[in-house]
């Protein structure tokens, strides 16, 4: 599930290094193609839970990078993936939102989506996802430690309500469209076994 980009969705050529990575591995990709164009995260959480159960398998991960890792996080207590991996969680949960340099940051997503936002809380949805058995994998970019110190908080407080700890991936940028973060991601997901 790509992060928020109103012109593109994980379908797009970009996406395409991550995806032909996971396929060599065996896994089948199936890329979310939901615009976030006039698209709440509410409204997509909607959508993705509709073709999550129209592709669901055997086995199942689901990775989310940013927006698209709080739709993941938000849909993984109901969905109940086997593994869900949070590339770069955003930090826009209603305790990140509760200051207003922080509300004001976010109100370049529109008021509609920022009141939207409001409804979710990371630890409750850290909790639950938790108690259903759900796996999560928290990762974020070395480098958004200093361009997006915000969000590399919400990674750290999430991934310690979920008593694992986040991986840092070296020399990455926010987005796992950077081939640095493609490889790593790819990776991490050699490593499973289920």
């Amino acid at each position: 599930i790509n992060g928020y980009n109103t012109k593109r969705t994980a379908t797009d050529v970009a996406f395409k290094p991550l995806r032909d990575g996971l396929e060599v591995l065996g896994y089948r990709v199936v890329p979310v193609d939901i615009s976030w164009r006039f698209t709440t995260v509410s409204q997509f959480c909607q959508q993705f839970r509709q073709l999550y159960k129209e592709q669901k398998s055997d086995t199942n991960i689901v990775v989310g990078n940013s927006f698209g890792a709080m739709v993941a996080l938000i849909t993984a207590n109901e969905l109940r993936p086997d593994l869900v991996l949070l590339a770069s969680l955003s930090p826009y949960f209603q305790e990140d939102i509760a200051t207003e340099p922080a509300y004001i940051r976010g109100m370049r997503f529109g008021k509609k989506r920022l009141a939207d936002l409001r409804q979710y809380s990371a630890q409750v949805l850290v909790r639950q996802a938790k108690s259903a058995g759900v796996k999560i994998i928290f990762t974020y970019g070395e480098l958004e430690k200093s361009k997006v110190p915000y969000l590399v908080e919400r990674v750290k407080k999430s991934a310690k309500d979920f008593n694992v700890e986040p991986i840092e991936v070296v020399s990455a940028p926010h987005s796992i469209k950077d081939p640095v973060y493609t490889e790593a991601l790819i990776k991490i997901l050699s490593d499973i076994d289920f």
